[in-house]
Parts: structure tokens; sequence; C-alpha cells
């Protein structure tokens, strides 16, 4: 549910707070992309687990009309 409240506040979604503090307060309610990943079903291997995280990162920012990850921030993880 905290996940779900953040996701609503960054995607700008300022009717679902109406009445509370956070409608007061003097944020923007400006709106963000919101990427969100489940990890079910990710393969157990290292090599496995970057690929998939690089895939679903890819899927996500497509979606929401970001460039590409590119996936040199898991080095890591090789």
């Amino acid at each position: 549910m905290l996940l779900d409240t953040f996701r609503e506040l960054l995607k700008g979604n300022r009717d679902l707070f109406k009445g509370l503090w956070l409608d007061q307060s003097d944020y923007d309610f400006k709106p963000y992309p919101v990427i969100t990943l489940s990890m079910a079903g990710l393969e157990k291997g290292k090599k496995d687990l970057k690929r998939d995280i690089v895939n679903k990162l890819n899927n996500e920012a497509i979606k929401n009309g970001l460039e590409p990850f590119d996936g040199k921030s898991f080095r890591s993880l090789v």
C-alpha cells in the first residue's frame, strides 16, 4: 500500500490526496514517470538476473517514453 501511495503521488494524481495534509502543502504534484518492476520469475544465475533486470527496465522505459537502459550500472553482477 505504501508503494502504491508513492506511485500515485509521483504520477501527480492530486485527486487521491484531496482533504489530506499533502493536498494543502506546497507539494506541486508534478507528474514523473514511474517504473514498477516485479522480481517474480527472474532466473537464479547472476548473468540471467542481470539480463532479466535490464530487459524489464528497457520494457518499462519504452512504455514510458524514456531512453532504453544500457545495463552498464550492473557491472558488479557479472
